[in-house]
């Protein structure tokens, strides 16, 4: 999903390391389904302007207390004479609605692009590698804020929780994509309304940086989102 602009953000460049990738996909992806019984696996599909552009497939596990979700996420937007084709692997553990460590890799055309953000005592720790790029940088905080990240769904779900939990209608977030410009990726998400249809959906309005987000539950949890031209249905 996208946080501005007309278009999705995406952080790549540099030169292509597949292999790379399939080792992070079998450590981040694999190993987790074979130390834990899964809770559950979804898959979204996405469209671009009514056109399938990806999708996500996600398995939640559970160990004691602690939820841990993983995800592979892939988006395939085809133009006139070109396919963007990018890849990220997420994974995201927490207590309850709370997260306590995030990483993401992200592959397109170029150099993959790691991005860890951790939970310690006074705030969060935030760390951005590329190439021979490697930055450490701290947010402190004794509040605690939520985790939204660019087209990962399944962290919405993870926000729906949170928000629907509290009676907070305004939080800031942390976004670890934004690392790659702003030394502390933090914006305000506000939820602006609240409705439910028959059928038993729910409908969700968010406000993130003056762009608006719908998302929609059903009894099974989330269903669809909706932000310009995006469109993310549960399989």
């Amino acid at each position: 999903m996208k946080t501005g602009g007309n278009f999705p953000r995406f952080f790549v460049g540099g030169e292509s390391r597949l292999r790379h990738l399939e080792w992070v996909l079998f450590i981040q992806f694999f190993i987790p389904l074979i130390l834990f019984s899964a809770k559950s696996e979804i898959t979204y599909d996405f469209e671009f302007l009514g056109m399938p552009s990806g999708s996500e497939n996600v398995i939640f596990f559970k160990d004691g207390e602690k939820e841990i979700i993983t995800g592979v996420t892939k988006i395939r937007i085809k133009f006139k004479e070109s396919e963007l084709k990018i890849d990220y692997v997420s994974t995201g553990v927490f207590k309850g609605s709370e997260f306590e460590r995030y990483e993401l890799l992200i592959q397109g055309d170029g150099t993959p692009v790691q991005l860890e953000v951790s939970k310690i005592t006074d705030g969060y720790k935030l760390i951005f590698k590329k190439g021979k790029t490697h930055k450490i940088s701290k947010v402190e905080t004794s509040d605690s804020f939520p985790i939204l990240d660019n087209n990962i769904v399944w962290l919405w779900s993870k926000m729906v929780e949170y928000f629907l939990g509290s009676s907070r209608k305004s939080v800031k977030v942390i976004l670890p994509q934004l690392m790659v410009k702003m030394k502390e990726p933090i914006l305000n998400l506000s939820l602006l309304d609240v409705e439910d249809f028959q059928g038993g959906f729910k409908d969700l309005l968010f406000d993130l940086q003056g762009n608006q987000i719908l998302v929609r539950l059903d009894e099974n949890g989330l269903y669809e989102i909706y932000q310009g031209p995006f469109r993310v249905r549960r399989r």
